[in-house]
C-alpha cells in the first residue's frame, strides 16, 4: 500500500518518480499492486486483457481519484485494461 504522503505528492504533481508507483508493480514480497490516477472517477476495475475477466476492484484511497489494490492470486505481471466509472 502506497504511503499517504506519496499519494498527496502525486496529486500535487510533485512526485519525483510517478512511473515507479503508478501502474502494475510487484512489491518487495512479490505481491502485485495496481495504482492509477483517474481524476473524478467513482470506481476502477482491473480487467485481464487476455481473458476479459475482472481481476480486482481498486479502492479509492483519495477522493480526488487515486485508486489502488493488491491483485490477489497473481504473481506475474499481465496485460490489463482499466474499466473506469464516472458518476453521471
Amino acid at each position: 500500500m502506497l504511503p499517504t504522503r506519496e499519494i498527496e505528492a502525486l496529486l500535487r504533481c510533485e512526485h519525483g518518480d510517478p512511473f515507479r508507483v503508478l501502474g502494475l508493480h510487484a512489491d518487495a514480497r512479490g505481491m502485485l499492486w495496481l495504482r492509477t490516477l483517474q481524476l473524478g472517477a467513482s470506481a476502477v476495475s482491473v480487467i485481464d486483457k487476455t481473458t476479459g475477466r475482472v481481476v480486482a476492484e481498486l479502492e479509492r484511497r483519495h477522493p480526488d481519484g487515486f485508486f489502488e489494490a493488491r491483485v490477489v492470486g497473481r504473481r506475474e505481471v499481465f496485460p490489463y485494461v482499466l474499466r473506469v466509472k464516472w458518476d453521471g
